[in-house]
């Protein structure tokens, strides 16, 4: 009789497990069929943009009231011992506290184009704030190792992007003025520097008056709340953001930088960064510039790359990526 009982128990337990297994199939299944719809919604709507954009209130009185403070600073990154020297482009890194091993990599690959700080070509990363205070330590020791770090006043998180790139200008218009070009990437960005400098060069574009990178006309706005970028209808309730450029990497003037600065107190706050900027640029009349080669999506991802012409920026690169991109062969392109 025991053993029966054992049976049988043995198989309600089984069937339990195997009636949770379903249910959580048939759950994981509906929400990629919702997010599918949704997907597929969106991209089949035809958004008139122009009836759009008058919704939008751009503009405010000293909205833009958060006094962004330095925890870190670095204030000489700019200094040039050369009088005569230029500074051709600054760049500006969006990055997480506790990545140190990814800013690690990029110092020893594609940043290694600025000697140190003391090239044609600066950079610094863009922190915020964590209350864990190993992690804070570590950051201490990390800049006093390379001083190429400066952290605000605010909680580092993926919602206070705006805050970090707007730390990031404010910090480019004081302590590095006279850069002729900023360039705003993130973290798993590949940069090709040789390349970004013979664009700045080659002066086609009036960068004065110009936001270049992967810019955009026509982006719906996501409304799936399980989406980091979710933005709700009280929030913004047009269903196509303004113009803008993927905070990926945009390049501009120093000229440009300033007055975006200068007149984002007056420009209501949003917390996607590089929509945010769009709006800023919306503002001042200032122009965006889709440039082929920012943000790549290129299958081959090797030592080629730093020779390919046609590459100024690559997304999505992690530090294996980027460590074998910079060190590996390159027989043809």
């Amino acid at each position: 009789m025991s053993n029966i009982v054992q049976t049988v128990f043995r198989g309600k337990r089984l069937f339990t497990i195997l009636v949770i297994l379903w249910l959580t199939w048939i759950f994981t299944c509906l929400n990629l069929l919702t997010r599918d719809k949704y997907a597929r919604a969106i991209r089949g709507k035809k958004y008139v943009l122009n009836k759009d954009y008058p919704k939008i209130e751009l503009t405010c009185n000293k909205c833009l009231t958060l006094s962004l403070s330095y925890l870190i600073n670095n204030k000489n990154v700019c200094r040039n011992d050369v009088p005569d020297k230029t500074i051709d482009i600054l760049i500006l890194i969006t990055t997480v506290s506790d990545h140190f091993e990814i800013r690690q990599t990029l110092r020893s690959t594609w940043l290694n184009y600025t000697r140190k700080n003391t090239a044609n070509v600066r950079y610094i990363f863009l922190l915020g704030d964590r209350s864990d205070s190993a992690l804070q330590t570590s950051i201490i020791k990390e800049n006093a190792k390379y001083k190429d770090i400066v952290k605000g006043n605010f909680i580092d998180s993926y919602r206070n992007l705006t805050y970090k790139t707007m730390l990031g200008l404010k910090w480019a218009v004081s302590f590095c003025s006279k850069a002729r070009f900023v360039l705003k990437t993130d973290e798993d960005v590949f940069v090709n520097i040789p390349n970004i400098l013979k664009l700045i060069y080659n002066k086609s574009e009036d960068f004065d008056k110009t936001l270049g990178g992967k810019c955009t006309s026509i982006q719906p706005v996501e409304r799936s709340v399980i989406s980091k970028s979710y933005i709700p209808k009280s929030m913004y309730t047009n269903d196509t953001y303004l113009p803008f450029c993927s905070g990926t990497g945009y390049i501009s003037s120093m000229v440009l930088i300033k007055e975006i600065y200068k007149v984002s107190i007056n420009v209501t706050f949003f917390p996607l960064e590089d929509v945010y900027i769009g709006m800023c640029a919306k503002v001042l009349g200032a122009k965006l510039k889709d440039i082929k080669g920012f943000a790549s999506d290129i299958p081959i991802r090797n030592h080629c790359i730093l020779q390919n012409r046609n590459i100024y920026s690559i997304h999505s690169v992690s530090s294996s990526e980027l460590k074998y991109i910079w060190t590996s062969s390159c027989t043809s392109l």
